[in-house]
């Protein structure tokens, strides 16, 4: 009778065990579609080198008080391609500064291949705001955005658009909070492409 309460309370066990087991292989081998994105800033110009005598800075005939160069990499951190077709018309990829931060220049996105089609440019209404658009990522791929804005380097950023079923792009400090880890993803992105800017 003890042996086979024991047998039955193991099978029970081993049928959950089961269960579990393929809930877990389930879930890593989920097709998950996800982008994220870091930044990095360059002051080039500030209100103390302007205010100096004599010193006059201008950007295509425009004066300026502050200039700041501005990396920002975006990341397929998913394990699915991601497609110009995830991303809801509506609502589709940018990033924007706050509104008193206009963008003076965007150069053209850099990535590991010409066939991501990347491509960026400035809302024509509102100078803060810079869209993007791009074919896809593949999981692990990247593309470089290289710009200059008008204010400091410490205005934030934030990632606006929908990736269907995610929402806009997360800051990579939510997936790796160590600032070397976002370090090296820039990098690894220099890496593959002539930077416009120096690092």
């Amino acid at each position: 009778m003890i042996l086979a309460e024991v047998f039955s309370v193991a099978s029970c066990v081993l049928g959950l065990l089961g269960i579990l087991l393929a809930v877990i292989f389930y879930l890593q081998r989920r097709r998950t579609k996800r982008l994220a994105f870091a930044v990095r800033t360059f002051g080039l110009l500030s209100n103390v080198t302007t205010s100096l005598p004599k010193f006059r800075a201008t950007f295509h005939g425009t004066e300026l008080e502050r200039l700041t160069a501005v990396r920002i990499l975006l990341w397929n951190t998913g394990n699915d391609i991601v497609h110009a077709s995830d991303i809801a018309p509506a609502d589709p990829l940018g990033f924007r500064f706050p509104s008193d931060c206009h963008i003076v220049s965007a150069e053209e996105p850099k990535s590991s291949s010409p066939a991501h089609n990347v491509k960026c440019h400035i809302d024509s209404d509102r100078k803060n705001l810079l869209h993007l658009t791009f074919d896809y990522l593949a999981p692990r791929e990247a593309c470089l955005i290289s710009l200059l804005h008008n204010s400091n380097e410490n205005v934030p950023v934030d990632a606006v658009g929908t990736l269907m079923g995610k929402g806009p792009p997360k800051s990579i400090q939510q997936y790796r909070p160590d600032r070397s880890a976002r370090d090296s993803l820039l990098d690894l992105a220099a890496s593959q492409s002539s930077a416009v800017y120096p690092s």
